[in-house]
C-alpha cells in the first residue's frame, strides 16, 4: 500500500513509501514463535515425546517447537486437539463445539492466526 509522497527523489518526482502490513494501524500483530537454542529445542522435544497420548500439550510448547521436530505420536495437522479445554478457550475465544462447528475453511484460517496449522 503506498502511503505518502513527501519527498522528492533526484528527478524532482515524489518518492512512494511502502509500509508493511505489520506498521498498519488498529491490524494486530500475529504471534511469532520464539527461536530455541539447540539445547532448548531438546529439552522441548523430550519434554513432548515423555508426554502421553491424549494429554494436553501447552500452546506456548506447541507453536514453539518446530513442526518436523513434533514427535510421531502428534498429529500435525490437529494440534488444536493437543491444548487443554481452558486453553483452548484462551487461543481461539471460543469453545470446542463451537469451533467444530464452523466451516472448514474458517478453521483452517482461525488456526493459522493461531500458528497452528
Amino acid at each position: 500500500a503506498v502511503v505518502s509522497t513527501q519527498s522528492t527523489g533526484e528527478a524532482g518526482t515524489p518518492l512512494k513509501i511502502r509500509v508493511t502490513p505489520e506498521k498498519r494501524v488498529g491490524e494486530p500483530l500475529k504471534a511469532k514463535p520464539s527461536q530455541l537454542s539447540y539445547k532448548e529445542l531438546k529439552e522441548l522435544q523430550e519434554k513432548l515425546k515423555t508426554a502421553e497420548q491424549g494429554s494436553s500439550i501447552s500452546y506456548r510448547d506447541l507453536i514453539t517447537c518446530p513442526r518436523n521436530r513434533l514427535p510421531p505420536h502428534v498429529d500435525k495437522q490437529q494440534l488444536e486437539d493437543y491444548l487443554s479445554d481452558a486453553e483452548f478457550v484462551d487461543v481461539f475465544q471460543m469453545n470446542r463445539s463451537d469451533f467444530d462447528s464452523l466451516a472448514k475453511w474458517k478453521r483452517i484460517q482461525m488456526k493459522k492466526d493461531v500458528l497452528l496449522f
